[in-house]
């Protein structure tokens, strides 16, 4: 499977790809960053910084107007480095890429915290022509597309148990208790990582959902709940022309 393009919509995002020739999208409501500092440990080495995209589905209630959306979260891309620059160039490409609306971060070390507010091209852009942008950016999109910064104090226990919740809760639509299914026999789960593809990837984050490493599911946890944590849009999954298909590792 090959990742094709990102286009924006009225009240959502249209994510295309290719399989075997085969154009399809899956339409999501909006997608966001989630990201890991490096870290020093008591060695001298440094763990890896590493980022994940995490987009929303809805399903909207059919039933009433006040009834929330159903939401599904689809780890769907990431990337992994070993500097704080390198980090900040990743989430301004992955942030073109799947034009993310929102960042959430570590709320410490607050330096690192600084650096990523402060990265021009994330969250905002200076007053140049779209051409020195562009050169600056290769990735540049539009100065339209901006993702705001959201720093969370992390608690890695708590973050599991947010993790195993989402992995154990089945999708129904709302208002009415009927589960919602994909291709296989069992209901869609909350939180799902997307099968790696020819140009993006997710095993990292399949392994944090399979193994809980702190490095991988702080991360994966700050993308997830973040989403989880603020105002849904109304933007209704549909049937596509194809279905979201999990990890064959993990098996969501």
């Amino acid at each position: 499977m090959t990742f094709l393009a990102t286009r924006p919509l009225e009240d959502g995002l249209q994510l295309l790809f290719q399989i075997d020739g085969q154009n399809f999208d899956h339409v999501v409501s909006r997608t966001v960053l989630g990201i890991g500092f490096p870290t020093a440990t008591d060695y001298g080495q440094t763990n890896h910084a590493y980022a994940c995209v995490a987009a929303e589905r809805t399903w909207p209630c059919e039933v009433d107007d006040h009834t929330p959306p159903e939401r599904q979260y689809i780890i769907i891309d990431e990337a992994e480095c070993m500097l704080m620059s390198e980090l900040i160039a990743h989430c301004v490409r992955l942030k073109d890429k799947y034009l993310c609306s929102g960042v959430f971060c570590p709320n410490d070390p607050p330096a690192l915290v600084d650096s990523i507010k402060r990265a021009e091209g994330l969250s905002y852009y200076d007053d140049d022509p779209p051409h020195v942008l562009r050169d600056r950016h290769p990735s540049f999109a539009s100065t339209l597309y901006r993702a705001s910064v959201r720093e969370v104090k992390v608690d890695i226990e708590a973050a599991r148990k947010d993790i195993n919740a989402f992995l154990d809760a089945h999708l129904m639509f709302p208002g009415t208790g009927i589960p919602i299914y994909g291709n296989s026999e069992e209901p869609q789960r909350k939180l799902i990582t997307l099968a790696s593809g020819t140009n993006f990837k997710t095993d990292l984050a399949d392994q944090a959902v399979q193994r809980s490493e702190p490095k991988y599911i702080a991360p994966v946890w700050l993308a997830a709940s973040g989403l989880d944590r603020s105002m849904a849009r109304g933007r209704p999954g549909g049937p596509r022309s194809h279905t979201w298909e999990g990890s064959a590792h993990s098996g969501y």
